[in-house]
């Protein structure tokens, strides 16, 4: 990994969705498949990479919880975005925010994703990527600009 640049606090508007998609698809890249609905992403920058290792550490450290959401979640086709916001604020944010459940909410979505490969359901992985950036996107905006910013990320 290189140096950080200096990170535009103009963010692109959708900043938050390529965070996603971005981090799906390294995800789904370490079970060696190719996710061909984020072939248009911008190259991975500095936060990309190192919010890889935050949620990869995390994914390690919170095991058991994420485990434990995937099966009560039962990802299928049919799985709504309702039913996957209510898991996601009961079991990772009903006290408060935090990064170290930012990073758990991105690992929970790469293990839910490499879920679908499991279960044959392929078409439900971007399903996944849309609801984490419209997750973040609504519940979580506000705490992250008064945190740091996804600036934090690398600073931390």
């Amino acid at each position: 990994m290189t140096t950080s640049p200096e990170i535009d606090g103009d963010l692109p508007e959708a900043f938050v969705s390529i965070l996603s998609f971005q981090y799906i698809k390294w995800r789904l890249s370490l079970e060696e498949y190719d996710f061909d609905e984020c072939s248009g992403l911008p190259q991975p920058n500095y936060i990309d990479y190192v919010l890889r290792d935050k949620c990869s550490d995390s994914e390690t450290e919170m095991d058991a919880l994420l485990f434990d959401m995937l099966i009560e979640l039962k990802i299928s086709p049919m799985t709504t975005f309702p039913e996957f916001m209510e898991l996601v604020d009961r079991r990772l944010f009903h006290a408060c925010a935090d990064w170290s459940k930012i990073y758990a909410l991105f690992a929970f979505c790469g293990k839910l994703c490499v879920s679908c490969l499991d279960k044959a359901i392929p078409q439900v992985i971007g399903n996944v990527g849309d609801w984490l950036a419209v997750f973040l996107d609504s519940k979580l905006t506000g705490w992250i600009a008064d945190n740091g910013g996804w600036e934090y990320v690398i600073k931390e």
